[in-house]
């Protein structure tokens, strides 16, 4: 008699929390995306030689992976990938809300501050209620 090994299913709020992380890192791939077509003028070449910024599009780029990997990561049932997500939520966070703060006359700022800090506060919600759900089905 063999026995079967039976796994638990997967938390609904964790998944709900990674497609909500893969809309963000969507978002900020497009404007990394544009920012690199502008200032390489699309075939490589600088437009100007102060590469002071490259750095916002390069730490946005940073963020965007670490978004994909802390997805996979909790994907395959790692805890690792739950407290990647959630620094990274938390960092985004704070950057959103000083972002809008630092630029309150700019009314797309603010707008797209607010929606990026209501979506960054519903996954770290979300990851939270869930945390011992999903860290009894992680290795």
């Amino acid at each position: 008699m063999e026995q079967e090994i039976k796994q638990l299913p997967f938390p609904i709020k964790i998944k709900i929390a990674i497609k909500l992380q893969d809309i963000i890192s969507i978002l900020l791939l497009l404007p990394v995306g544009v920012f690199f077509f502008i200032y390489f003028n699309g075939f490589g070449l600088f437009s100007s030689g102060n590469l002071g910024f490259l750095i916002p599009g390069i730490v946005v780029f940073l963020i965007f992976l670490a978004f994909i990997f802390s997805g996979l990561l909790m994907l395959k049932r790692k805890k690792i990938g739950w407290w990647i997500a959630i620094i990274i939520n938390a960092l985004m966070l704070i950057m959103w809300f000083l972002l809008s703060l630092s630029y309150l006359r700019s009314m797309i700022i603010i707008l797209v501050g607010g929606f990026l800090i209501i979506i960054n506060l519903t996954i770290l919600i979300l990851l939270l209620l869930d945390r011992k759900n999903f860290f009894r089905i992680a290795s």
